[in-house]
């Protein structure tokens, strides 16, 4: 079921963007290695910092640009999404790791 952002679904969009992002930024951290890393990111919780400060301002700003995927009661990923002028634009999504969703 796909249903419209509610305040609520805040916290676990955060926490399923923190998993499901976390590959990602464990890959940069292979691409940049052990020497370049640490002086692009050298506190190794800020990307997930600012992913979680994105996600807040796009819900206070936003709210109606973000759809939540719900499978059995649990949210299971988000999109966020919108029109900047006359363009389509995908932000952050991500789905539950934990999920059986595809």
């Amino acid at each position: 079921m796909i249903h419209e952002f509610r305040p609520e679904d805040l916290p676990v969009l955060v926490s399923i963007a923190r998993r499901a992002w976390k590959p990602i930024f464990d890959n940069y951290k292979n691409q940049l290695g052990a020497e370049l890393y640490p002086l692009v990111y050298p506190d190794p919780e800020e990307p997930f910092r600012i992913k979680e400060r994105e996600i807040r301002a796009q819900a206070e700003k936003v709210p109606h640009e973000i759809l939540i995927c719900e499978r059995e009661g649990k949210i299971a990923g988000f999109i966020f999404f919108g029109m900047r002028g006359k363009t389509g634009v995908i932000c952050n999504n991500a789905k539950d790791p934990d999920s059986a969703e595809r």
